[in-house]
Parts: C-alpha cells; sequence; structure tokens
C-alpha cells in the first residue's frame, strides 16, 4: 500500500425529500488500500457507493479519482475512468453463456470511447477476426484464473450462487479497473463460500494489484480482510481507524447495537 490517495470523498451530501442519506462524508483511499465501509442498515453506506459509481448526482461535495473530479460523470463515464463495482444484487446476463458475459465486458472496455477502432473493426474482416480471437483468449484467461473456465459454455443463470458472485467480479476486473467497489459480495452466502470469498478478495487485490472499497455486513469478513475501515451512522461518518481499533470504539458500538457500552 503507498500514500498515493487514489480515491477521496470531500463533504459529499445527498438529499431524498426531506431524508439526508449522506451527510458531509469526508475519507480518502490510498492506491492498494482494501478499505471497509461498515454501517448499520440505513447508515447510507450503499448510496454513497452510487455517488461514487455515477449512479446518484451528489448535491454538494466532491468526488476525486485519480486526481480528476468526477461528480458529473454517468456511471458508463466513471467506469472508464478505472472504477469499477459489484452489487448487492448480483448483476449477470442470465441467459447468456458464462463466457459471453465476460465478452460483454471486455468489449465494451475495448470499444469505449475508440469509435475508430470499431469502425476499422467492422469494416476490415481479417482485423475484427483477430480482435475478436484475443478477447476470446482473454475471457478464457479470466475464467481460468477463478476456477469458471469449465463453465464457458453453460448458462450463467445456471451455476450456484458462489459462482455468480465469482462471474460478476470476473465480468468487473474485465474492464482493468483501478478500483474495484464490492457491494456486499457475501451477501446470501454460506459459511464456507463466504470462507472463500475472503481468499478471493485477498487474490484479486495482489493478483491484480488493485484498490478495493468493501462494502460487507459479515463483521468477521470485515475484521479480517480490510486494511482500514471507516463507519457510518445515519448518514454521517463516525469513525475511521483501523480494523482493531474501529470494532471496540463506543460510538460504534452503539451505531450497531442501539446503546452505548457500560
Amino acid at each position: 500500500m503507498s500514500d498515493k490517495i487514489i480515491l477521496s470523498i470531500q463533504d459529499l451530501s445527498i438529499q431524498f425529500g426531506g431524508l439526508k442519506a449522506v451527510d458531509a462524508v469526508t475519507f480518502d483511499i490510498k492506491e492498494h488500500e482494501l478499505l471497509g465501509l461498515i454501517g448499520p442498515n440505513g447508515a447510507g453506506k450503499t448510496t454513497v457507493f452510487n455517488m461514487i459509481s455515477g449512479f446518484y448526482r451528489a448535491d454538494s461535495g466532491n468526488i476525486i479519482f485519480a486526481d480528476e473530479k468526477i461528480n458529473d460523470l454517468t456511471a458508463a463515464q466513471v467506469n472508464r475512468k478505472g472504477l469499477a463495482r459489484t452489487f448487492q444484487n448480483i448483476r449477470l446476463f442470465r441467459s447468456l453463456s458464462v463466457i459471453e458475459n465476460v465478452l460483454m465486458a471486455l468489449q465494451q472496455k475495448k470499444h469505449n470511447g475508440h469509435l475508430k477502432d470499431w469502425l476499422h473493426s467492422l469494416f476490415n474482416t481479417s482485423y475484427h477476426q483477430q480482435i475478436e480471437k484475443d478477447l476470446d483468449l482473454e475471457a478464457r484467461e479470466l475464467l481460468n484464473i477463478f476456477q469458471l473456465d469449465k463453465y464457458c459454455s453453460e448458462m450463467a443463470g445456471s451455476l450456484s450462487y458462489g459462482a455468480q458472485r465469482k462471474l460478476e467480479i470476473v465480468r468487473a476486473l474485465a474492464t482493468r479497473p483501478q478500483l474495484l467497489i464490492l457491494d456486499e459480495p457475501a451477501a446470501g452466502m454460506n459459511h464456507q463460500e463466504t470462507e472463500d470469498l475472503k481468499k478471493l478478495i485477498r487474490f484479486i487485490k495482489e493478483k491484480f494489484n488493485l484498490t478495493i472499497l468493501l462494502i460487507e455486513h459479515d463483521m468477521k469478513l470485515v475484521m479480517t480482510i480490510c486494511d482500514r475501515i471507516v463507519v457510518l451512522n445515519r448518514g454521517k461518518k463516525i469513525a475511521d481507524g483501523l480494523p482493531q481499533d474501529i470494532k471496540s470504539l463506543p460510538d460504534v458500538i452503539e451505531a450497531y447495537l442501539g446503546k452505548r457500552p457500560v
């Protein structure tokens, strides 16, 4: 982990009707850091994720990614800048094959913002065939890394829950991000699947030299894999620190249990 800040959240706020869902939240993420964003239900975690990834527009504050303000970018534009995310509810093309799901992500990255390349591939058969061959090889290599290559021809919707979650992460990695955002990846998983996920997150962080921002309700998972943790409650940041320090803070205990420790 370096000292370089890759993502800076500065006084970020958003309101829905009369409810201030996120209230002047500020935190930074360093390059190659694994940061956990936690808090009880309704704390504003996913809303923060949605603003960072371009799905919501912040009412005030700034989002600086790789030294560039990205507040006003769409989700697709944010992705092109090098930020990819997964969702609490897995989003796959369930009626397409596993490899087709990955190929779609690779093709999106290949052609985004490169109209000239796309037109060239469209009218140059040999060039197009070589591009398709290269993408297919890259897709298979990614699937092999995550031990999903044996399911290449199977429909994504037929995979087990854990395998579907893996595939969603593979699709995100196919866009070659600098920052990967994981929204409750352990949701719906059994104990063994969660243990496998823990190893997977550690693996992809090192293998792909990634910075990771993680929302997760499984406190054991968060406390064992995160370098640092930010805690939200009722839209506000109440803590920011190392896992071993965070878990004993009175404000954090009160947020989760409803009362301060005696």
